[in-house]
C-alpha cells in the first residue's frame, strides 16, 4: 500500500516583517523496514526535545533505528501495515501512543486478565487474551499496556503511530511493570 510523506520547512532568508516562504522539503516516500514480508513499518518523522526545534532541512528520520518505537526525548511517527492473518507480538512500551487506522481492520490484543509476568502468553489467540476490533477512521490509544496486534481480516490493514515517552506504569504497590517483546509461536 505504501505512503508518502509532505515535510514542509521555512526558506533559509526572509525580509526583516515579512512571512518566509514556504518550502516543501520532503515529497516521496519514506524507507520501509519489513518483517517476514508481513509487516512493514515507515518511519515518517521524528522530533528531539520539547518543545521541538522547527529550524533547518534536516530529514529527522536520517539515521533512525527503524527498530526504536519510543524516542526517549520527544516525538515518534511510524506507519505501519500488517498483512491479512500477521500479527506483531505481544509488548509494552514506556510511551502514549496515538494509533489512527487508515484502512482495513485489525485486532487490538490485550490480557483480559492479570498474568503472570513470566507467563505472557505468546500465543494471540491464548483465552486470556481479548480481541477488540478497530477499523478504518478508529483512534488507538495506548497508555503503556501490553498488546499485541492481529490482522483477522483479508485485506492488509494500516495505521498511523504518533508515539510520545512515558514514565513506566507502576502497580497499585510501586513496582515497576517490564517493557519488552514477547515472542510469538502462532496466530
Amino acid at each position: 500500500m505504501g505512503m508518502k510523506r509532505i515535510v514542509t520547512g521555512h526558506a533559509s532568508t526572509c525580509t526583516p516583517g515579512k512571512e518566509p516562504v514556504v518550502k516543501i522539503l520532503i515529497n516521496g516516500e519514506p524507507s520501509y523496514t519489513s518483517h517476514a514480508n508481513t509487516v512493514q513499518i515507515a518511519q515518517v518523522w521524528q522530533t528531539h526535545g520539547t518543545p521541538t526545534h522547527v529550524q533547518g532541512e534536516k530529514d529527522e528520520t536520517e539515521g533512525a533505528n527503524p527498530n526504536a518505537i519510543v524516542v526517549q526525548d520527544g516525538s515518534n511517527m511510524r506507519w505501519g501495515e500488517l498483512q491479512p492473518g500477521a500479527f506483531v507480538a505481544m509488548h509494552r512500551t514506556s510511551s502514549v501512543d496515538y494509533n489512527i487506522m487508515t484502512h482495513g481492520t485489525i485486532a487490538l490484543v490485550t490480557p483480559k486478565e492479570e498474568l503472570d509476568p513470566s507467563d505472557i502468553p505468546t500465543d494471540l489467540n491464548d483465552p486470556r487474551l481479548e480481541h477488540t476490533l478497530a477499523s478504518q477512521g478508529d483512534v488507538i490509544i495506548q497508555r503503556g499496556t501490553l498488546h499485541g496486534w492481529l490482522n483477522k481480516g483479508d485485506v492488509p490493514a494500516a495505521w498511523v503511530s504518533v508515539i510520545l515517552p512515558a514514565d513506566s506504569y507502576k502497580t497499585a504497590e510501586g513496582e515497576t511493570v517490564k517493557d519488552g517483546f514477547w515472542a510469538k509461536r502462532s496466530a
